[in-house]
């Protein structure tokens, strides 16, 4: 049989999983592993399946998202940047600084939409930058 038919086949399965109701991860570790049982062998297949999760773990660069997502957790959840933002709010009845409250909403919304393509996470940053700039936007 040759990997064209294999890879066909292996569609068709992942397709027929997900149509009997199993998990999108479930399905595509069964088919992976029966596509490189079927084309190498088995041992390779079991090879494959005990060397990667600890490749894809041990990976250093892929730490700094859960990281950065603890940090803005932490942040959001001691009110940390709630009391950044709000120590502007003496600022804020000065009629000259109330151009530095605006900055501060214009800056709080770009940094928000920004931070998603980083975190790849939309509610963590929008309520950990967001929230506490509601009183200056109201």
């Amino acid at each position: 049989m040759s990997s064209l038919a294999i890879g066909w086949l292996g569609v068709a399965a992942l397709f027929a999983l997900l149509a009997l109701r199993l998990s999108i991860g479930a399905a595509l570790m069964i088919v992976s592993f029966v596509g490189i049982a079927v084309m190498l062998n088995l041992g390779a297949a079991f090879g494959i399946v005990s060397a990667l999760p600890f490749g894809f773990i041990g990976d250093w660069s892929l730490t700094a998202i859960p990281m950065f997502l603890l940090m803005g957790f932490i942040a959001a959840s001691t009110s940390l940047t709630r009391g950044t933002v709000s120590s502007a709010s003496s600022l804020r009845e000065m009629p000259t600084v109330t151009v530095f409250a605006w900055c501060l909403i214009a800056s709080t919304g770009l940094v928000s939409s920004s931070m998603p393509l980083v975190s790849a996470e939309v509610t963590s940053s929008t309520t950990t930058l967001g929230v506490p700039t509601l009183p200056y936007s109201i």
